[in-house]
């Protein structure tokens, strides 16, 4: 039994444990497949609770980009299994708004992040690889 907090009875602490152990058996059933790969309530739960996803609007998503990144067009893999991190597919998200924008590669998700998704910094950099540099 793990370390019972201060806060908690020792009977409000049993009902913890066993909701503990009650969710960690039924995250790992299987909620539905995308691209042949099961989604896993877990994850699910992980995606809905950051985004507000559900299982469909995940899987509208997926087939509406064919399971490409929205940016650089290249195939993703839904989970990481035995894939390089950056085949990955990651929910691109407004940090303002939370709305969800679509999927991309880890690559892709990364730039955007470190140009703290600003348009012209996109922009900018794309016209100084255009021109060559300096």
């Amino acid at each position: 039994m793990a370390c019972r907090t201060p806060e908690r009875s020792a009977i409000e602490q049993q009902r913890y444990e066993r909701s503990r152990e009650s969710t960690r058996r039924s995250n790992g059933k299987v909620i539905g497949y995308i691209a042949g790969h099961p989604i896993i309530r877990a994850v699910l739960h992980d995606l809905s609770s950051a985004y507000g996803l559900t299982f469909h609007d995940l899987k509208r998503r997926w087939d509406e980009q064919r399971g490409r990144c929205a940016i650089c067009r290249r195939r993703m893999a839904v989970y990481r299994g035995t894939k390089k991190r950056n085949d990955v597919m990651q929910v691109d998200h407004c940090h303002n708004t939370g709305k969800v924008r679509g999927l991309l590669c880890a690559d892709c998700n990364s730039v955007l992040s470190r140009a703290k998704d600003n348009p012209k910094t996109l922009r900018g950099a794309a016209d100084y690889l255009e021109r060559g540099g300096v």
